[in-house]
C-alpha cells in the first residue's frame, strides 16, 4: 500500500484570492502574446500555444473556482490582440475575443472533467500507463477550442471559408503543443502530489524549457524561410498591377488630348454630336474601363436660355441641372457661368449627366479651374458620379479644348473607379487583395481587402496628372496556398512528437526514482509505526513485556513492563530477587511457587498477583510466562507478558457489592418487584409484591400465576403486553388490577423487560407499582373539574366537551339534537329569603327532577346559579318529528317542576322558563348554540315566565344590533356625538324662567338615536357616568355664555343626574370643580334626581345633598308621584322644587283620578314651600287646568320642543 505523504503549501494556491488569480492573467496574457507572434499569415493562430497548458493545469488544480480567471485572461489576450490589429476597438473585434475566450475555458473546464476522469487527481504522472493517456487525451481534448472558435469566427466573417483548415490545423497544434509542454511546467509550480511534482523541477522542467525553447527557433526560422520564399512572386504580381494602373491612367490623358486636339481643329465650324460620337467610339472599344467620355460647352447665364431651347430639339426635357443638398438632381440656380455636359458617348447608362453643370460642386469647379490655368489634363478627387442614382466612387479626368477661350468648353473621360480597377486588376483578384487610395484628398479609391486589419504586404506610388496615388496588395489564401511549402509544419510535427516522448521519458523517470524512494520510506515508517503500535497497543493494554536469563540472572523489559512497576523508561530492570520485591508477601509465596514448578517440571504460569503500593491503593497484574530450553531440556530463558488488572480486580470487587445492594434494593423497595416465567407463574418477589397481592402468603403466591389476579376485562390488553414482550423485549407501561382473596380490588402500573434464564429459557422482571390511591384522586380530581360539587351534575365544561361530540356524530348518525336553557323564575327571592342553604337544596331538588325527564342517553348541566342547560340527543332528523320530541320532554319539565318543592317545614313553587334551540347537520358553534338557547330564554322570561321559547333569529339580530349600539356607545363621547338640547319652561304669564337640558346622540349613520334607547344602555354600561359628566360640564359652559347676555343671564338651567353619578364619592368635588373651571353660577344649575335615587342609602344621600345646597345648586325632584312618594324622606331632603310626571298631566283633562293626584301633588308642594313645575304640557286645555289647581310652572310641547341652543336663544329673542 503507497501512502501519500502530508500535503505541502503550493506555491501556486488556485484561487487563493486576488493575486493568485492577477497571476494567472499575466502569465497567460504574456504567454498567449508571445506565442500568437509565432503566427504567420494567412493563419488566424500560434502553432505553439502556451496559455491552453496554463489554463487546463490551473483548472484541474483549483477546480470550478479558477474557470472565471481564465475566461477574462482569454479576454483580455484577445482584445488586446484585436486592437492591436485594428488599431482601435470596434464591435467584430469585441465579439471575436468573447467568442475565443468562451473557447478557451470550455476546453480548459472540459479538460480537468475528463483527465480527473480518466487520469484522477492528485496526478503522479509516474508510470507509463497515465503518461500514455496524458499523451493520447491532450490531442483529444485541444479539439473543442479549435473547433469552437473558428466556427464562431467564420459565423461571424472574421474568416475566410478557405482559411478555416489551416487555421484550424495550426490552432489545434497550438494547443495540443501548449498543453504537452506547459502542463508539466504549471503541475510543478501547483501541482499534487505536491512532493512528486516539486521535485521535478530540475529534471523535467529545465529540460522540457531548453528543448521548448529549441524547438520554437527552429520552427520560427523555418516558417520565416518559408513565406519570405513564398512572397517573392507576389512582389512580381503587385508591381505588374503598378504599372498596368500608370500606363492605363496615362492612355487616358493621351486619348483625352486627342479628343481636345480635334475640337480646336474645328473652331471654324462647331463639332456636331455626330462627330462626336464617331471620333469616341473607336477610344471606348478600346478602354471599355471608361464610364463616358463627355464634352461640356461654357456658357454665361445671359445665353442660357437660348441654349437650352437650341438642345431641345434633340432631348426635349433638356434644361442645366445640378444636385440640391439630398442627391437628388434638379433645375440649376442663377449663377455668372454654367458649363453643363452636352455631348455624351455612350448615352445608355449616362442619361442623367446630360445637361450636368459641372461647375455646380466644388470639387469639379475647382478642377475645371486647374485644367484652364494649366492647359493640361487634370484628374479630379474622388467625386460620386451623376450618372448613378446610388452614390458610386468616379474620377474625372479634365482638359481644357483651349484654355485660352473658356467658351470652347472641356472634354471629359469619366472613370467609375470599382469598374476600371476591377477590369485592370482581374488576372490578380484570385491571389492578390488591392486597395488604391487618393494621397491629396486622403481618400481610399478602390479595396478590395477582406478586412481592414489585414496589413498590406506591398505598396506602390503612382503619379497621374497633376494627383498622387498609392497601391496596396496583400496576398490572398490561395496565394498561400499555391506557393507555401509545408517544411515548418514538418518541423512542428516532429519537434511535438520529440517534446511528447522526451517530457514522457522526463516524467517517467522522476516517477519512479519517486517510487523507490517511496517504498523505502514506507518500509522504514511501517517498521518503525510498527514499533510504536506496539509500544501504543502495550500502553492501551496495560500489558509490558519481559524476558529473564536465568543463567546471567538479567531482566530485559519493555517500557510499559517497566512503568507498571513504577519504573521510568530508560531504567535498568532488576535482577530476580529484587523482582520479587514489587509483590506482597502473599504474592511472593505464589509466584516462587510458580517459578519452581516453571524450572522444575517445566510447565508456565499465569498467576493474578498483588503489588506492594505503599501509596495505599491496592494494584494487580496478571503474569504469564513461556520457557525456552536447550536442546538438552535446560530452561535458558523465561519470557512471558505482564498485565495491570487493577480495573478489572476493583471490578469484581464492585461486581460483588454491587449484587449485594441490588438484594438489600430488591427487598426493601417500596415498589414491588416480581420474576416471573413466560406463563405469568410467580417465580420470584419481594416483600412489597406480596403486600401488594394481599393476604396470601408466600408460599401460597408461588403456586399463582398472572392471570388468577387479574380480572377478565383486562384479557385483550395483556395479550397487546404479551406481543410487545415478544416483539421488543420488555412491555408497558400500562395499568390494571389485582383481584384480593377478600374480592377487593387494587390499581396497578406495571412495566417490564425480558430476561434469559439459560437453556434457552426466558423470564421477565416486572416492576408493580400500587396506584389506588392516586386512581381515586384522580378520580376526585375529575369529578371536581367535569361536575358540579352541589348538584353532581356535568359543569359547563363537560357540557361543551358532549356537546361538540354530539356535533360530530351528527352526520354520521343522521340525527338531531337540541338544548333547553332552564332558568329558575323566583329562585333569587326564595335563596335571599329563606338563606343559601335552602337555596342549595333547592337546587339539588331541581337537578333530580330535571334528571327524572329525560334519557340516560341526554346530558343534564348546570350553567352556574340557577341556569342549567338540557341536551337532547338522537333526535329525528325530520324537523317536524324532533319538534314533537323535544315539546313534549319541555312540556314534562314545565309539568315536573312547577310542582311545590318540601324546604324545611314548608313548600314553595319555583317555576322555570324553558328556552330551546335546535342543532343539526350545519350547525358547529358550541357557543354560539348555548347564546341561541340563552336568548330563547329570555323570550320566555319576557313572555310572562313558566313558559317555553323555541329559539327566533329576529331576536337575535336585534341583539345583534343592539351589541353593535353599545360597541358604538363607547365611542360616541370621543367622537363628539353627543349635544345638548334645551327646552323652555315658562310660568303663567308666559315669561320664561329656565330650560331643561336635554341630551341628543347624532349617530353619523342611524341619525338621532333616541335618550329613552340610549340612556338605559349607558347605565348598563357604566358609561352614564362619563356621559353625565359632560352634560354637566356643558351646562356650567352654558351658563357662563348666559351671564354675559341681559336676555339670557336670569335663566335656570335644570339638568337630569343619573343614580350611579350622583353616588360617586367625589360627585360634589366634580361639580365644584365645573362651575370653578368656566365660572358658572351655581343659584342658576337645578338638578333633577329621582325618587328611586334618593331612596339607596337615604344617609349618603342626604350628605351629598345637602353638599350640593351648600353650594347654592337649586335641587328638584323630577317625575315625582310615578314612584314610592313618601312625606317622610320628602320633608328631610333640601328641595327647592317637585316636577309633576307627564303621566299624570297627558289625560288630566279626562281622568279624574289624574286631576285629583295633580292638585294633591301642588296642595303638598304649597305645604312644604316648594315649587311646583308641570312637564309634558301639550295642549291649552292641559295647561289650564294645571293653572285652575295651582300650578304656575310649565315644559312642554305647548310651549317649545327641545331644540340645539342657537334656535333656542332664537325663540327667546323671538
Amino acid at each position: 500500500m503507497t501512502v501519500s505523504p502530508a500535503r505541502s503549501p503550493s506555491p501556486l494556491q488556485f484561487p487563493a484570492g486576488l493575486g493568485s488569480g492577477l497571476l494567472l492573467i499575466f502569465a497567460y496574457v504574456v504567454t498567449g502574446k508571445l506565442g500568437l507572434m509565432l503566427a504567420l499569415p494567412p493563419g488566424y493562430a500560434s502553432p505553439i500555444f502556451p496559455p491552453a497548458g496554463i489554463a487546463l493545469a490551473a483548472a484541474l488544480i483549483a477546480g470550478r473556482k479558477v474557470y472565471p480567471w481564465i475566461f477574462l485572461a482569454a479576454l483580455l489576450l484577445n482584445l488586446w490582440v484585436s486592437y492591436g490589429n485594428a488599431h482601435g476597438f470596434h464591435l467584430a473585434g469585441l465579439l471575436a475575443s468573447l467568442v475565443i475566450a468562451l473557447a478557451s475555458s470550455l476546453q480548459a473546464a472540459l479538460g480537468a472533467v475528463l483527465m480527473k476522469k480518466v487520469l484522477r487527481y492528485p496526478l503522479p504522472l509516474d508510470n507509463g500507463r497515465d503518461v500514455i493517456r496524458f499523451l493520447l487525451l491532450s490531442p483529444l481534448l485541444c479539439l473543442s477550442s479549435a473547433t469552437l472558435a473558428l466556427s464562431g469566427l467564420w459565423g461571424l466573417g472574421l474568416v475566410l471559408p478557405a482559411d478555416v483548415i489551416t487555421s484550424w490545423a495550426s490552432w489545434w497544434a497550438g494547443d495540443t503543443l501548449g498543453v504537452l509542454i506547459l502542463f508539466p511546467m504549471v503541475m510543478i509550480l501547483g501541482g499534487e502530489p505536491r512532493a512528486l511534482w516539486r521535485s521535478r523541477g530540475k529534471t523535467v522542467a529545465v529540460p522540457m524549457l531548453v528543448l521548448f525553447f529549441l524547438f520554437v527557433l527552429v520552427f520560427v526560422k523555418t516558417s520565416q524561410w518559408e513565406y519570405s520564399n513564398s512572397l517573392a512572386e507576389f512582389h512580381q504580381l503587385s508591381q505588374r498591377a503598378s504599372d498596368d494602373i500608370q500606363s492605363h491612367l496615362d492612355e487616358q490623358e493621351a486619348t483625352l488630348t486627342q479628343i481636345s486636339s480635334f475640337f480646336a481643329l474645328h473652331e471654324d465650324h462647331p463639332v456636331t454630336i455626330e462627330e462626336f460620337n464617331r471620333l469616341t467610339e473607336r477610344i471606348l472599344a478600346r478602354y471599355p474601363m471608361i464610364q463616358a467620355l463627355e464634352w461640356a460647352t461654357c456658357l454665361t447665364d445671359g445665353r442660357r436660355k437660348e441654349f437650352e431651347i437650341s438642345l431641345q430639339d434633340r432631348f426635349p426635357d433638356f434644361e442645366i441641372r445640378e444636385r440640391d443638398a439630398t442627391g437628388r438632381l434638379r433645375s440649376a440656380n442663377t449663377r455668372e457661368r454654367y458649363c453643363p455636359v452636352t455631348y455624351i458617348n455612350p448615352m445608355a447608362g449616362n442619361e442623367l449627366a446630360l445637361g450636368f453643370d459641372i461647375a455646380s460642386t466644388p470639387d469639379r469647379r475647382a478642377a475645371l479651374d486647374k485644367a484652364l490655368s494649366s492647359g493640361l489634363p487634370v484628374f479630379s478627387p474622388p467625386v460620386y458620379l451623376v450618372q448613378k442614382d446610388k452614390p458610386t466612387t468616379g474620377l474625372l479626368l479634365l482638359m481644357a479644348v483651349d484654355n485660352t477661350r473658356p467658351e470652347s468648353g472641356f472634354v471629359l473621360s469619366i472613370l467609375n473607379v470599382d469598374d476600371f480597377l476591377g477590369k485592370l486588376l482581374l488576372a490578380e483578384h484570385p491571389v492578390l487583395y488591392s486597395r488604391l487610395l487618393d494621397l491629396d484628398a486622403g481618400k481610399t479609391l478602390y479595396d478590395d481587402f477582406p478586412s481592414s486589419e489585414k496589413p498590406a504586404l506591398y505598396t506602390q506610388d503612382v503619379e497621374a496628372g497633376t494627383r498622387h496615388y498609392r497601391l496596396e496588395t496583400t496576398p490572398t489564401s490561395l496565394y498561400f496556398a499555391r506557393h507555401y511549402n509545408w517544411q515548418s509544419w514538418w518541423v512542428l510535427a516532429m519537434g511535438a512528437l520529440g517534446s511528447s516522448l522526451l517530457g514522457a521519458l522526463f516524467l517517467l523517470s522522476t516517477g519512479y526514482a519517486n517510487r523507490i524512494r517511496e517504498q523505502v520510506r514506507e518500509k522504514t515508517d511501517s517498521l518503525r509505526k510498527s514499533e510504536e503500535r506496539l509500544k501504543e497497543a502495550q500502553h492501551i493494554a496495560h500489558i509490558g513485556s519481559w524476558e529473564w536469563d536465568v543463567v546471567s540472572d538479567q531482566f530485559i523489559s519493555s517500557e510499559e513492563n517497566s512503568r507498571i512497576f513504577g519504573l521510568s523508561p530508560g531504567a535498568t530492570f532488576p535482577a530476580y530477587q529484587q523482582y520479587l520485591s514489587f509483590f506482597t508477601p502473599a504474592s511472593v509465596q505464589r509466584l516462587e511457587a510458580a517459578v519452581h514448578s516453571a524450572l522444575e517440571d517445566k510447565v508456565p504460569y499465569e498467576l493474578d498477583l498483588e503489588l506492594a503500593n505503599p501509596t495505599g491503593r491496592r494494584r494487580w497484574v496478571m503474569v504469564r510466562s513461556m520457557i525456552t530450553r536447550e536442546a538438552g531440556g535446560k530452561v535458558l530463558r523465561m519470557g512471558g507478558t505482564t498485565q495491570e488488572i487493577t480495573h478489572r480486580k476493583e471490578a469484581e470487587i464492585a461486581l460483588r457489592e454491587s449484587e449485594e445492594n441490588l438484594r438489600r434494593l430488591f427487598e426493601l423497595s417500596p415498589l414491588g418487584i416480581v420474576l416471573t416465567d413466560m406463563n405469568g407463574r410467580f417465580l420470584e418477589f419481594n416483600a412489597s409484591f406480596l403486600r401488594i397481592c394481599g393476604s396470601y402468603s408466600d408460599k401460597e403466591l408461588k403456586t399463582l400465576d398472572n392471570r388468577a389476579l387479574t380480572p377478565s376485562k383486562y384479557e385483550e390488553e395483556e395479550q397487546k403486553q404479551r406481543e410487545s414482550l415478544e416483539k421488543t423485549g420488555r412491555y408497558g407501561p400500562y395499568e390494571k388490577e389485582y383481584i384480593h382473596k377478600d374480592g377487593s380490588r387494587v390499581s396497578l402500573r406495571l412495566n417490564g423487560v425480558l430476561v434469559p434464564r439459560g437453556n434457552g429459557q426466558y423470564a421477565v422482571w416486572s416492576i408493580v407499582e400500587d396506584i389506588t390511591a392516586r386512581k381515586k384522586s384522580e378520580e376526585e380530581i375529575q369529578r371536581l373539574a367535569f361536575y358540579d360539587h352541589l348538584t353532581n351534575l356535568p359543569n359547563r365544561r363537560l357540557l361543551t366537551d358532549r356537546l361538540k361530540q354530539a356535533l360530530a356524530s351528527r352526520v354520521r348518525n343522521h340525527t338531531s339534537g337540541a338544548l333547553l336553557f332552564v332558568d329558575l323564575d323566583n329562585f333569587k327571592m326564595i335563596n335571599d329569603t329563606l338563606g343559601h342553604f335552602m337555596g342549595d337544596l333547592l337546587l339539588q331538588q331541581v337537578a333530580h327532577r330535571l334528571s327524572s325527564c329525560v334519557r340516560e342517553t341526554d346530558t343534564v348541566a348546570r350553567m352556574g346559579g340557577d341556569e342549567f342547560v338540557v341536551m337532547l340527543e338522537g333526535l329525528d332528523s325530520q324537523p317536524d318529528v324532533a319538534n314533537d320530541q323535544v315539546k313534549s320532554i319541555a312540556d314534562k319539565i314545565l309539568a315536573v317542576m312547577a310542582r311545590p318543592y318540601p324546604l324545611g317545614f314548608s313548600e314553595y313553587v319555583c317555576t322555570p322558563s324553558i328556552g330551546i334551540t335546535f342543532f343539526g347537520a350545519g350547525d358547529h358553534d358550541v357557543e354560539n348554540l348555548l347564546k341561541q338557547a340563552d336568548i330563547a330564554m329570555y323570550q320566555a322570561k319576557n313572555a310572562g315566565r313558566n313558559t317555553i321559547r323555541v329559539f327566533d333569529k329576529t331576536a337575535q339580530a336585534s341583539l345583534n344590533a343592539r351589541a353593535v349600539l353599545e360597541t358604538e356607545l363607547r365611542k360616541a363621547l370621543a367622537l363628539n356625538q353627543f349635544e345638548l338640547y334645551y327646552q323652555v319652561q315658562k310660568t303663567s304669564t308666559g315669561q320664561t324662567f329656565g330650560a331643561e337640558a336635554l341630551i341628543r346622540w347624532h349617530h353619523p349613520e342611524r341619525g338621532t338615536v333616541s335618550p329613552s334607547y340610549f340612556i338605559p344602555m349607558a347605565e348598563d354600561l357604566l358609561l352614564i357616568i362619563p356621559i353625565g359628566k359632560w352634560v354637566i360640564d356643558q351646562a356650567c359652559a352654558q351658563l357662563a355664555v348666559w351671564a354675559a347676555n341681559p336676555l339670557t343671564r336670569h335663566l335656570i338651567l335644570a339638568v337630569n343626574v343619573s343614580a350611579q353619578q350622583f353616588h360617586q364619592p367625589d360627585f360634589v368635588s366634580q361639580i365644584t370643580e365645573a362651575l370653578q373651571r368656566h365660572n358658572a353660577n351655581p343659584a342658576l344649575l337645578e338638578f333633577e334626581l329621582t325618587e328611586s335615587l334618593l331612596l339607596e342609602d337615604i344617609g349618603d344621600t342626604l350628605s351629598t345633598l345637602n353638599a350640593l345646597n351648600a353650594l347654592g345648586i337649586q335641587l328638584s325632584l323630577d317625575d315625582f308621584g310615578s314612584g314610592y312618594s313618601s312625606l317622610q324622606y320628602l320633608k328631610r331632603l333640601p328641595l327647592s322644587c317637585l316636577k309633576i310626571d307627564q303621566s299624570f298631566v297627558r289625560d288630566i283633562a279626562t281622568d279624574p283620578n289624574d286631576l285629583a293626584i295633580v292638585r294633591t301633588i301642588i296642595a303638598m308642594a304649597e305645604s312644604l314651600k316648594l315649587e311646583v313645575i308641570a312637564e309634558g304640557v301639550e295642549t291649552e286645555a292641559q295647561r289650564q287646568l294645571l293653572l285652575d289647581s295651582g300650578c304656575r310652572n310649565f315644559q312642554g310641547y305647548l310651549l317649545g320642543k327641545p331644540v340645539p341652543i342657537d334656535q333656542f336663544e332664537a325663540q327667546l329673542q323671538a
